[in-house]
């Protein structure tokens, strides 16, 4: 430190002269910030569930948290990452679809996965019987989903299903053509669709609204479906879902992501299970 700067700090007077400093590296990553969220607004036709790609330390991040959470080697993890990376033909439909002009005002041209990676990563890991998906959207989530249960398929001749859920039934255009025999699309409400939910469930996804009551709604009508080997994962770590996890008997951990594109601070994800359970193949 400048001395003159540690001379100042010792006095009251130089705690206001100061004032002008720290403001100056307050807002230095704040300007950085506006440059990036200019050109976002410019370039990107999204305005809601916002897609970006992780940093090189995100990505590593979201490899170790799979390999952690479902006991697999991280080699294993990392080449499904790879996989994924390498896609074309998942690369090619997204593109199509983005191009449609029914649907080219609200996706970006270029596909950028950030938590839906984890998605992917999970199915892939895990090789579930079923995943239901709380909150489908565009569909970028299902479709991922259905990606990774596709190559669990041609690996061990059974895929799991999908169930995603979702208000709007404009929902989920990205989760169509060959992708789409994987899952289901169900138009209702997610708690009346878990209350009569009778099947078990491995994975789970919540990306619903980020309302403590809903959460805690949504859980609730969850709870009769898992098994000890479940894993529920949410777009929203919240208390709710804390709570939830301490009356199910589930350990939970956060995991806040960490963008390539430093004008959007990534989500606090979250992650419940009641054990570790070594992976197929591990």
């Amino acid at each position: 430190m400048n001395p003159t700067l540690r001379a100042l700090i010792r006095t009251d007077l130089g705690r206001y002269l100061l004032i002008p400093y720290r403001a100056r590296q307050a807002l230095m990553g704040t300007t950085r910030r506006s440059g990036q969220l200019w050109r976002w607004l410019l370039e990107s036709r999204e305005f809601t569930n916002y897609t970006y790609d992780y940093s090189p330390l995100g990505e590593a991040s979201a490899v170790e948290l799979v390999s952690l959470l479902c006991g697999a080697r991280r080699e294993q993890v990392q080449r499904f990452r790879e996989e994924l990376r390498d896609d074309l033909q998942l690369r090619a439909h997204y593109t199509r679809i983005a191009r449609d002009p029914r649907y080219r005002n609200v996706v970006d041209a270029q596909m950028r996965l950030s938590r839906q990676s984890i998605y992917y990563l999970l199915v892939r890991v895990m090789k579930p019987r079923v995943v239901v998906e709380a909150g489908c959207d565009r569909g970028l989530g299902s479709l991922l989903i259905a990606s990774a249960l596709a190559r669990n398929e041609s690996e061990q001749g059974d895929a799991g299903h999908l169930h995603t859920i979702d208000l709007n039934p404009e929902a989920g255009f990205l989760f169509s053509g060959p992708y789409a025999r994987y899952g289901t699309l169900h138009t209702l409400s997610s708690v009346e669709f878990l209350r009569a939910f009778s099947q078990g469930v491995d994975l789970f996804i919540h990306d619903t609204a980020n309302d403590d009551a809903h959460v805690r709604e949504q859980l609730s009508s969850l709870g009769h479906t898992l098994k000890s080997s479940s894993i529920v994962m949410t777009t929203w770590f919240s208390q709710g879902f804390a709570d939830f996890c301490t009356n199910q008997g589930f350990h939970f951990l956060s995991f806040m992501e960490d963008p390539a594109h430093p004008w959007y601070r990534g989500c606090r994800l979250g992650f419940a299970f009641r054990e570790i359970v070594t992976a197929p193949n591990a």
